[in-house]
C-alpha cells in the first residue's frame, strides 16, 4: 500500500507526493483526518504512559510538547509521522 498526501481543492484531489500510476488505473482512496490523527496517537502515548507510569495527572505535558518543538525543527508534526512511515525509521 502507498500513501500519499494530497489536498482536496474545486472539489478534486491534488496530490502533494509523485504518484506512480497508469493512465485510468482505478484506486481506492482512504481518507485520514491529519488533525484526528495526530490526536489520536498523542492519546495513546498519554494512555501508554499512564499504563505504565502511573496516572495521566502525573504526565508533564509541557515537557512533551518542548520535546515535540526540538524535534520537529519547524517541521510540522503531520509531516514527520508521514515521513517515519514512508521510510519507516
Amino acid at each position: 500500500m502507498v500513501s500519499i498526501r494530497a489536498v482536496y481543492r474545486d472539489g478534486q484531489l491534488h496530490p502533494l507526493d509523485p504518484v506512480n500510476l497508469a493512465e485510468g488505473q482505478e484506486v481506492r482512496l482512504q481518507i485520514v483526518d491529519e488533525r484526528r490523527r495526530v490526536l489520536d496517537a498523542l492519546s495513546d502515548l498519554l494512555e501508554n504512559a499512564a499504563e505504565t507510569e502511573g496516572s495521566v495527572s502525573d504526565f508533564d505535558e509541557a515537557a512533551l510538547q518542548q520535546f515535540i518543538d526540538e524535534a520537529a525543527q519547524g517541521v510540522t508534526l503531520s509531516d514527520l509521522i508521514i515521513e517515519e512511515r514512508r521510510t519507516g525509521r
